[in-house]
This record gives structure tokens, C-alpha cells and sequence, in this order.
């Protein structure tokens, strides 16, 4: 595993592997949410439509973003589509969580993290010998 290149040295705790991957990821992550962005501008401000299908927006331009590929870039199809979301079912952006709610999910999300960043670790000191 060529994670980290002859001029970097090799992590040596749980947390700098987690750490070195992540950002690998996050940066693929963010490559393919710009690209989406671009293609599909209402990902990058706050809609009113209603919660419920403010979610399904990303997952739709998802979609999108695949067929328009499948049809070599052909997106004329886009243009002849009814709109189908009245005005009258737009709410406003709630305000948001209860700071309980935060609190305990910051708590499980770390539990999460440290379990991940020491099954990595096992596995890469494993790959190592």
C-alpha cells in the first residue's frame, strides 16, 4: 500500500493513518460534489422547498448527473420537463438541532471515529509485516 510516497514518512499512531485517509477521501468527495455544483447550481444555496424534499434534491441531481453521462452529455431531454413543486408547498429553512441532540451525536461520532482509526491501524500493521 503506497499510501504515503518515498519523501513522506509512514504514520505512526491510529490517529495520523485516519487522518491521511480521510483527507484522501474528503478530497475525492469535495472533486465530485463540485462537479455536481456546477452542473446542478440550486446544490449551492438554501431552497424553500419543504425538509422532506429539500433531501431528495442532491440524490436527484445525482441521478441526473449519471443520465446526462449515459447520454454522452445530451441534456436537451432537461429542458422540455414540467415544473412539478408549487410555490405553495415552499417552507422556510428550519432553524436547526437541539444542542442536546449535537452534544450526544458528537459523542458516538467520535466512539466511531477511534474504533475506525484502530481497525485501520490493525489492518495496516498487519499489511506491514
Amino acid at each position: 500500500m503506497k499510501e504515503f510516497g518515498a519523501r513522506h514518512r509512514r504514520p505512526q499512531n491510529p490517529k495520523e493513518l485516519f487522518n491521511h485517509r480521510h483527507a484522501l477521501l474528503r478530497n475525492h468527495v469535495e472533486r465530485a460534489l463540485g462537479v455536481l455544483k456546477k452542473r446542478f447550481p440550486i446544490l449551492k444555496v438554501a431552497t424553500f422547498h419543504m425538509l422532506e424534499n429539500q433531501v431528495k434534491i442532491p440524490i436527484a441531481a445525482s441521478i441526473f448527473h449519471n443520465l446526462i453521462r449515459l447520454l454522452h452529455g445530451d441534456e436537451e431531454w432537461l429542458d422540455h420537463q414540467p415544473d412539478n413543486i408549487s410555490p405553495r408547498n415552499f417552507v422556510a429553512v428550519p432553524s436547526g438541532d437541539q444542542m442536546n441532540d449535537l452534544n450526544v451525536g458528537l459523542v458516538q461520532g467520535n466512539a466511531l471515529r477511534d474504533t475506525i482509526a484502530q481497525e485501520m491501524w490493525v489492518q495496516y500493521q498487519q499489511h506491514l509485516n
